[in-house]
């Protein structure tokens, strides 16, 4: 019998103890669910590294075809940069004409360079200056690589075992 709020004596709700296990299941699935979304994070900032410098490096390939001129790269192991006048240090401000970019904009990932500078040819976009690759690692080692061919092909890939992030071929 229903009087009110009230069916058969007793409130309707959750009781205390009810609201509480809910809350304790919540937060066992949420712990549960943080590393891979830890793991999935680190893995799209170093994504993001690599595909920005692989953007790059085209963009200045078909920037010394279209104005026939040598394009030099900086690569340094905080940022990257390129010029057609002359070599840059992409570390200081401003310094680089066409692009700068620093590693800082991508949080938990370290870049290697193979070279510190190269440049390409404005004739054919070959890369006078010889091939590069560029390591790029995440805080939990997952690596991806950018390598600018002596040809002026660039290509991304990702170095095999442990610290491959399966979306790119191997390297």
């Amino acid at each position: 019998m229903f009087v009110g709020d009230y069916c058969y004596g007793r409130m309707r709700g959750f009781t205390l103890t009810e609201a509480l296990i809910v809350v304790a299941i919540i937060g066992i699935l949420g712990s549960l669910a943080l590393p891979s979304f830890n793991e999935l994070r680190d893995k799209y900032r170093l994504k993001a590294a690599a595909e920005a410098l692989y953007g790059d490096l085209q963009f200045a390939r078909s920037t010394a075809i279209r104005s026939n001129s040598t394009v030099n790269l900086s690569l340094i192991t905080s940022c990257w940069g390129m010029n057609t006048a002359s070599a840059c240090t992409c570390s200081t401000a401003n310094s680089c004409q066409l692009k700068q970019s620093s590693i800082t904009a991508f949080p938990g990932v370290s870049m290697a360079p193979s070279a510190a500078t190269t440049s390409i040819d404005g004739t054919r976009g070959l890369a006078s200056g010889g091939a590069v690759t560029v390591t790029f690692t995440s805080t939990l080692g997952k690596q991806a690589q950018v390598a600018l061919s002596a040809l002026g092909r660039v290509v991304l890939c990702s170095p095999g075992g442990s610290g491959a992030i399966g979306d790119y071929p191997a390297c």
